[in-house]
């Protein structure tokens, strides 16, 4: 059950792939420099 057996677009399921990669991305991003942020400022106190 293939989604070229369903008759659905092939084009349409590929770009919602990129477009949830690049969210994943974004967000992955975004707490990376949140916990770096966190943990360069905890680290340079006295």
């Amino acid at each position: 059950a293939g989604i070229k057996a369903l008759g659905l677009p092939v084009t349409s399921l590929a770009l919602r792939y990129i477009a949830a990669a690049m969210l994943i991305g974004l967000i992955r991003g975004i707490i990376t420099e949140y916990l770096f942020l966190r943990l360069s400022k905890r680290g340079n106190e006295p």
